[in-house]
């Protein structure tokens, strides 16, 4: 082991983190589980102003927040191969930018996703039954 393996190894670590939380968030959203807040979430007037309509947009984008996680995870156990067996170190930045380009990108689309499904709930529900 070299001096940057244990750095390496810790940036991983935090990394393998990340994409659990993100796993964790996906698996709430898709159970409909994840409480509506003011931190995080899609947070339009319309997911604010109703739960069925939170719970129904979360559900919505929760294959993308899962596809992030699993993204940022793979990307964790290709860096600790790297680090541990073929030791290119700083081949981990690089893999780590992808990860979180990759992520960022499907937490993105999640939203985009989750906004649509608001939208439609609402349009669904604001209709008036007629008789």
């Amino acid at each position: 082991m070299t001096e940057q393996t244990v750095p390496s190894l810790i940036s991983v670590g935090i990394a393998a983190i990340i994409g659990l939380l993100i796993l964790w968030w996906g698996a709430a959203c898709k159970r409909g589980t994840f409480p509506k807040n003011h931190i995080l979430g899609v947070r339009t007037p319309t997911t604010l102003r109703s739960n069925e309509a939170w719970v129904t947009a979360h559900r919505a984008g929760a294959p993308q927040l899962l596809i992030a996680g699993w993204g940022i995870i793979t990307a964790a156990l290709v860096a600790t191969v790297f680090t541990l067996i073929l030791n290119p170190v700083p081949a981990v930045p690089l893999v780590f930018t992808l990860a979180f380009v990759w992520a960022l990108g499907w937490i993105i689309s999640s939203s985009g996703t989750a906004a649509r499904a608001a939208r439609s709930f609402r349009g669904n529900h604001d209709q008036t039954p007629t008789n």
